[in-house]
This record gives C-alpha cells, sequence and structure tokens, in this order.
C-alpha cells in the first residue's frame, strides 16, 4: 500500500513540474540571422475586481422657485460624478420647456449638453437661468412657469468577454 502511494504522490509532482513547460516564455539564443520576440499586453475583465464596471450618478437640482415680478430664476448646477473605461462615454443634456398653459413666459438658453470620457471625476455642469419676459394677469402664487428636462445618455464600451 505504501508503494501504491508513493508512487501516485510521485506522479502528482510530476504533472505538478509538467505545468511549467506550457508557459508562454520564448527564448532567444545566439544564432546567425537576427531574431525577434514579442510579448501581447491585452486586459482582462474579471468581474470580481472592485470597479471593473463603469459607474456614474447623475444629480439634478430640486424645484426651483421664482419670487413675484422677478425678470430671472437661477437654476442650479447639475453634479455629475463618474467613472469610465477608455472607449465609454456619458452625456448630460438639458432642454427648457415654458409651460404654455400659463400667462407667464418664459425662456432657457438653448439645449445644451456636456459629453464625458475616459476617467474619473466629479463636475458641476448644466447651471443656467430662465428668463421671465412677461408675468400677465397671472395669480400671485403656485404657477408653473417651465421645466427643465434632462437627459442622460450612456454608451458602453464593454462589449463582452
Amino acid at each position: 500500500m505504501k508503494k501504491v502511494l508513493a508512487l501516485a504522490l510521485a506522479l502528482c509532482m510530476v504533472f505538478a513540474m509538467s505545468a511549467v513547460a506550457f508557459a508562454a516564455e520564448k527564448d532567444i539564443h545566439k544564432g546567425d540571422a537576427d531574431q525577434t520576440g514579442t510579448v501581447v499586453v491585452k486586459t482582462v475583465f474579471d468581474d470580481e475586481t472592485p470597479g471593473a464596471y463603469d459607474s456614474y450618478t447623475v444629480s439634478i437640482p430640486a424645484d426651483v422657485t421664482v419670487n413675484w415680478g422677478a425678470t430671472e430664476a437661477a437654476i442650479p448646477a447639475v453634479k455629475v460624478d463618474y467613472q469610465l473605461a477608455a472607449t465609454s462615454s456619458l452625456q448630460v443634456a438639458s432642454t427648457y420647456e415654458d409651460n404654455a398653459g400659463d400667462q407667464i413666459t418664459s425662456s432657457m438658453d438653448a439645449a445644451s449638453s456636456d459629453l464625458y470620457t475616459a476617467g474619473q471625476a466629479s463636475v458641476e455642469t448644466l447651471a443656467g437661468t430662465v428668463a421671465i419676459t412677461a408675468w400677465g394677469g397671472a395669480p400671485a402664487e403656485g404657477q408653473l412657469v417651465g421645466t427643465v428636462n434632462y437627459t442622460v445618455t450612456y454608451n458602453n464600451a464593454y462589449v463582452g468577454a
């Protein structure tokens, strides 16, 4: 029994040593002609690696109140925190809609957007000002002046393994 166990252990050791023979190393030896060697560098995607996936958070401002009779209202900035791979992108855009059902006329600068690519950052963007050009005969409180619409578009770089 001891001999069988010793033989089995010896075979296990031999098989473990043979794994080295499959390594991707290349030796270049002295010879008559020029010789070259190549090393391939490639990425590995590991689901268990913290931060392996792109991530982002877009925080839009809360509702904005306008003092009666004011000619403009400031729209606070959007906060964007992101971590993106080299070919991923994140676009944040804003558009403004005047509330056509009231007697208040308002407008905001043309639609705008910002594009974020590769890397990690925390930025504030897309702050704006709503111009109020006519108050008309609207009641003094609770009127919807307009709406700022935000659109977030994410393009993923990772397509598969």
